[in-house]
């Protein structure tokens, strides 16, 4: 029956079946890509999480781009998500995977922005496209009012002076969603746009 990934992807990470499974997910999201375009529908970037274990992989971008090209699906396509927490273990490493997977087209998001330890130098050396906001603070804005729309509010506008786009996780509630919308947060996703699948 449908496992979470709560339960089998901590196990494929310590396994380092994680590393398999990545490529797996992103061969599968290609076909995808295929069928939706093969139906007439309108072509859109799908965001693909990566995990610690991939990241350390040296051949990481090189074994994505002969998947890609195999399934002839453009990077433009792709966007991957890494973890704040896990840019942040080898920042400067991070670094250099994030830069290698920009120079072949693709965009990077920085996810669950706030929970790890991050680095203002090094965000504003990743540079990437999207800043995933974490669904702890969006909850704060029901639950702390003023202090937690105070963060959210400076993380919105730090990424946008940076020029990254910001993406709230976890939103909920419509007061969530009308606070988020006075603030200028380019994109939602949670429960009030729908359940994961």
């Amino acid at each position: 029956g449908p496992l979470s990934p709560m339960e089998f992807i901590p196990i494929a990470e310590r396994s380092g079946q994680i590393i398999q499974i990545g490529y797996w997910v992103v061969r599968e999201v290609c076909r995808q890509i295929c069928r939706w375009k093969a139906s007439g529908l309108p072509l859109i970037k799908v965001a693909i999480n990566l995990s610690p274990r991939q990241l350390e992989q040296p051949d990481l971008v090189q074994t994505i781009l002969n998947i890609l090209w195999y399934e002839q699906v453009s990077s433009e396509q792709i966007m991957f998500e890494i973890t704040e927490t896990v840019a942040m273990q080898d920042a400067a490493k991070t670094a250099e995977m994030i830069h290698e997977f920009q120079k072949n087209n693709f965009e990077i998001a920085i996810d669950d922005f706030g929970t790890g330890y991050s680095s203002l130098a090094y965000l504003q050396r990743f540079r990437v496209k999207q800043l995933k906001i974490d669904r702890f603070f969006i909850n704060g804005l029901d639950e702390y009012d003023h202090e937690g729309s105070a963060i959210v509010s400076a993380i919105i506008k730090l990424a946008h002076t940076l020029e990254m786009e910001v993406v709230a996780e976890g939103v909920e509630t419509d007061s969530q969603l009308a606070k988020l919308r006075d603030m200028g947060c380019d994109e939602i996703q949670g429960y009030l746009l729908g359940k994961p699948m």
